[in-house]
């Protein structure tokens, strides 16, 4: 992998694809040269985490940092682009996970997800929301139809389809 440092991730997209982080940028290979396909804007990360989804018949990889702008990584097109006009409260979250066609990001105690169906919609008024879990959240995780939140002191489950039913 070119640059210098620490690789913070690694994202198998298939057997021979792969898309690391290293000194700032993203790089992807399909088990030959590496191709820079994103700069991050702030370089200074620890790790990143990931999910893959469907919601266009295009499979595609979300990609967080801790720092930054969610990534988004096209497993067709093979480019690579940050979210755009992503708030606040989802720049530089620690985690996602893909759920019942919404994208989850934690960041401290805020639980945020996107629209239905929808990568980089963040509206209330098309679906998406946020979620103040009252702890600090350390992983998310998908079991039987269900979000599970794993904060410091607690855990929590969301079950439902959409923002007018989840609980």
């Amino acid at each position: 992998v070119p640059g210098t440092g620490l690789i913070h991730g690694v994202v198998t997209i298939s057997p021979t694809e792969a898309v690391v982080e290293r000194g700032g940028n993203y790089y992807y290979s399909t088990g030959g040269a590496w191709t820079s396909k994103l700069a991050l804007p702030n370089p200074s990360i620890a790790r990143i985490r990931h999910d893959s989804y469907n919601f266009t018949g295009v499979e595609k990889t979300v990609i967080v940092d801790g720092v930054n702008p969610p990534a988004y990584f096209d497993q067709v097109t093979k480019n690579m682009a940050y979210a755009v006009g992503a708030p606040a409260d989802v720049v530089g979250a620690m985690r996602t996970k893909v759920f019942k066609s919404h994208i989850f990001f934690s960041k401290g105690r805020l639980l945020s997800f996107t629209s239905p169906f929808a990568e980089s919609d963040f509206s209330a008024a098309n679906g998406a929301g946020i979620i103040n879990v009252g702890d600090d959240i350390t992983g998310l995780t998908v079991f039987r139809d269900q979000l599970f939140v794993f904060c410091l002191n607690s855990i929590h489950r969301l079950s439902g389809n959409t923002v007018s039913d989840f609980i």
